[in-house]
């Protein structure tokens, strides 16, 4: 009813594939075009972000379903605001949960807020 399909993996917006995010300043880098040397020496070891499009293979899509990725992660904690570390600077925002954060999204139209920082719990 939400919009979700097998083919999507329950997910309801179009943010999983190859194309860039518009939202997002976090490099973004497609598989195909980046080395697992290259993964690990600009980002990994450098503890940088980066968004990887393409990675998934198509016998393993299964496990990054909406479904199943909520019932590994879903409990877990998120600081949400407009800005990074906005508890610090006394700016908007609040503490979620991984599974409470993705289910307030309306159907295809993806994250409300400007800046998700993941804090484990």
């Amino acid at each position: 009813a939400d919009g979700a399909s097998k083919d999507d993996g329950g997910w309801t917006f179009g943010q999983l594939g190859d194309a860039p995010s518009p939202k997002c300043d976090i490099e973004e880098r497609v598989a195909s075009a980046m080395s697992a040397s290259e993964f690990r020496a600009e980002f990994l070891l450098m503890n940088r972000p980066v968004i990887v499009r393409g990675a998934l293979s198509p016998a393993l899509a299964h496990l990054w379903s909406k479904e199943e990725f909520l019932s590994q992660h879903g409990h877990h904690t998120l600081s949400v605001g407009e800005i990074p570390y906005w508890d610090r600077f006394h700016r908007p925002g609040h503490k979620t949960t991984v599974s409470e954060y993705v289910n307030s999204w309306s159907t295809n139209d993806g994250p409300k807020e400007a800046t998700l920082n993941a804090s484990a719990s």
